[in-house]
């Protein structure tokens, strides 16, 4: 039997007064020289999902992430004068054991059910320790030399997206490694932004 992942009651996994109460309009905040659109969802909702996702394998929670994600993207992509289909969202990638363990990336996952289609035009340039237990220092010193573009990327459009932003670091490299080769960020996309 299914219960609702947020009150344990209902017979879904997100049940609807749930999602309701958890959601909200999405917002554009800065981030560095970045402009971050962040989903309306309630923080404290998403990375108890996303850890459902990442941890148990419950995938189908994805499909009620794309909810809070989707208008989050097209805000992102209104604000940067674009479409869907002339820019390419890049979501940084997952360290690889990470990858190992899951078997697929939860951030690209749900980007696919609100029908977008993500690129890959990152990839790892080196092992880097996982960010939950480092502190901001900790985080920026992690990721330094961390992605390599794949592929000539110059003058091409990019939004970036990513699942929970913390301190940020995380999508300043890869704006950093996509920017080094010539692509052009826009802007960047997250379910939630967590200090």
């Amino acid at each position: 039997p299914t219960r609702c992942v947020l009150c344990d009651r209902g017979e879904r996994e997100l049940c609807e007064p749930c999602f309701t109460h958890a959601s909200g309009p999405p917002r554009v905040e800065r981030l560095a020289d970045l402009n971050l659109c962040v989903s309306g969802a309630n923080p404290e909702a998403v990375v108890t999902m996303l850890r459902r996702v990442k941890d148990r394998g419950q995938t189908r929670l994805c499909s009620h992430l794309a909810r809070w994600l989707e208008p989050a993207v097209r805000l992102a992509l209104d604000g940067a004068g674009l479409t869907v289909d002339h820019v390419a969202l890049v979501i940084p990638p997952s360290p690889a054991r990470s990858w190992r363990r899951r078997g697929f990336h939860p951030t690209a996952m749900t980007l696919r059910r609100t029908g977008a289609r993500p690129l890959g035009l990152l990839g790892n340039a080196r092992r880097r320790c996982d960010q939950r237990d480092l502190n901001a220092v900790a985080r920026e010193q992690n990721l330094i030399g961390a992605f390599r573009v794949r592929g000539s990327v110059a003058g091409v459009p990019v939004i970036l997206v990513d699942d929970v932003v913390t301190t940020g670091s995380t999508l300043l490299e890869a704006k950093r490694a996509l920017e080094g080769a010539g692509a052009l960020v826009f802007g960047a996309v997250s379910l939630a932004r967590v200090p």
